[in-house]
């Protein structure tokens, strides 16, 4: 595949936006558009497929194809995750949608693989007394934030391939 003008694609991915398939599957977009030398370079098209499989396999998604105007498909076919936030959380359940958000911005890669245990460890101990019989109460909202933070914390340590059994979290003194 030789020189391609930078008028003649536009391959947009997006983690911010997703479709609710059906019960427990979204579907976030890959959208190829088009451009006015396109047609002289129909080659490419093969290139971005497998791209799209290569993207889908990264992330351990099913990769489905949808066919329209990419604009229609963005502002009809595809939510933004920052929109609508109770609609989203009422057809998918919470944890997959806090580890979708967590895959459009995952701010844990970048730390060492010992301070993401020490971070495992800390969260385990902040959210140990929400579960320990005995404990001071918490409140609902905390508990929910806890629960964000440990869905992200979990999503990080699959794509580490992360041994949970490395973790000693300190509870005794959770109470």
């Amino acid at each position: 595949m030789g020189h391609i003008d930078t008028r003649t694609f536009a391959y947009l991915i997006s983690e911010a936006h997703f479709q609710q398939v059906n019960e427990g599957l979204i579907a976030l977009p890959i959208i190829l558009i088009e451009g006015p030398f396109a047609k002289d370079h129909s080659e490419a098209i093969d290139k971005f497929e497998s791209y799209n499989h290569e993207w889908a396999h990264f992330n351990k998604f099913s990769l489905l194809k949808f066919s329209g105007s990419p604009v229609e498909l963005l502002e009809n076919a595809f939510r933004s995750f920052g929109e609508e936030p109770s609609k989203a959380q009422n057809e998918m359940k919470m944890h997959e949608l806090w580890r979708s958000e967590y895959r459009a911005n995952p701010y844990l890669n970048s730390i060492s693989a010992d301070d993401f245990r020490l971070y495992g460890e800390e969260v385990i101990e902040k959210m140990a007394p929400h579960f320990i019989k005995g404990c001071a109460p918490r409140s609902k909202e905390d508990t929910h934030k806890m629960m964000i933070v440990w869905t992200h914390f979990l999503e990080e340590a699959q794509i580490r391939n992360f041994n949970m059994k490395d973790l000693k979290p300190n509870i005794e003194g959770a109470k």
